[in-house]
């Protein structure tokens, strides 16, 4: 599923998108879904595109549906996934890895107007030993997966994490990170099974004396990388 949206100069729009559980974020920009960790490739990710979506702040506003990503086991998950079973995929064509804490969780991407090539960006650690999934915000850099889940800070509850496009970005595709046990290379999207109907708002970055209009204060933004990473890892903030 694609969705066009127009973005007039300082407006704020949602989009809606469905997003199947056999959408392969590692298809993410390229022609056909990858599968190189065997099984099915799935499908295409669902995407929103536009040309000015860099510099741009996506949260989720609403969330409704499961999945699974193994029909075998019997049972569903929401959009942060099943913490039974943890992540730790690997890159693959010029798409990140992933890790978590959880499986089967709604994931994102962006990316710019020519297909990703390797090298891809540093694997992002969504563990409770690295960024974990209750950070106020997040600034990936294009081609890096990221953890979007039910987009609230909280299990369920408090705030919208906010996710800022990386300068150039013109997609955003969501879908989900599968293999085999959750582990190496991406594949096995055979067995999923449901969908999420996701609805974002999408604005300008608001400028700073705004934010302080509004009572909502500056952030202190560090910037995390894995040990040994390439210098592009993502911003959080809180």
């Amino acid at each position: 599923m694609v969705v066009s949206v127009s973005l007039a100069l300082h407006a704020q729009i949602t989009a809606s998108l469905s997003v199947g559980s056999s959408a392969n974020i590692f298809g993410a920009g390229h022609a056909s879904p990858p599968a190189p960790g065997g099984g099915s490739p799935g499908v295409l990710p669902s995407s929103i595109v536009n040309a000015t979506l860099g510099g741009r702040v996506f949260q989720v506003t609403s969330i409704s549906g499961s999945i699974t990503l193994n029909s075998g086991l019997g049972g569903f998950n929401n959009a942060d996934g099943n913490s039974s079973f943890p992540t730790e995929i690997s890159s693959w064509n010029g798409i990140s890895g992933i890790r978590s804490d959880a499986s089967g969780f709604l994931a994102g991407v962006f990316l710019g107007p020519t297909e990703p090539t390797d090298p891809a960006p540093t694997t992002l650690d969504f563990t409770s030993s690295g960024i974990g999934t209750s950070f106020p915000s997040l600034s990936p850099a294009l081609g890096q997966v990221f953890f979007i889940g039910d987009g609230l800070i909280g299990n369920g509850t408090a705030a919208n994490q906010q996710f800022f496009a990386p300068a150039g970005a013109v997609g955003l595709y969501l879908g989900f990170a599968d293999a085999s046990d959750f582990m190496g290379l991406p594949g096995q999207y055979q067995d999923n099974l449901g969908s999420l109907n996701v609805t974002l708002r999408i604005q300008n970055v608001p400028e700073p004396a705004a934010l302080s209009i509004l009572g909502l204060g500056l952030g202190v933004c560090v910037l995390h990388r894995q040990r040994g990473a390439e210098p592009h890892g993502p911003k959080v903030c809180g």
